[in-house]
């Protein structure tokens, strides 16, 4: 999949970097076993990108439409969001695959951003 995105101004990479306010957060999650769903909420890609990890014992909760249009009204960044609907529209994937795929995805527009925002990782 091509996902390359355009490089935003440092003033808009910052923007696109920052946390929304609490009443804009994105509700997901993670189901772990054996204790079942807990809900993660999340404020920034940043927080996105580290609760769409996969690991032997949990899975990332998230609805991907959800997440799309999060990106694009809340955080800003309809480019990123496109790309987000065109990997979930994929129907050959499983729904472990679109996370991986979500989290490089994400990764990589966050390393964009840092790098134009000139920010270093957290």
């Amino acid at each position: 999949m091509d996902c390359t995105l355009t490089a935003p101004s440092p003033e808009q990479a910052s923007a696109l970097l920052a946390m929304v306010p609490y009443r804009e957060r994105l509700k997901m999650g993670r189901m772990r076993w054996p204790s079942g769903f807990m809900a993660m909420p999340v404020r920034s890609l940043h927080e996105v990108h580290i609760n769409l990890m996969m690991d032997e014992k949990s899975t990332p909760a998230i609805h991907f439409p959800s997440l799309s249009t999060w990106v694009d009204k809340v955080v800003g960044d309809g480019e990123l969001a496109k790309v987000i609907d065109a990997c979930v529209v994929n129907d050959d994937n499983s729904y472990a695959e679109q996370c991986q795929q979500l989290h490089t995805i994400i990764g990589m527009r966050l390393v964009q951003l840092r790098e134009i925002a000139d920010v270093s990782d957290f």
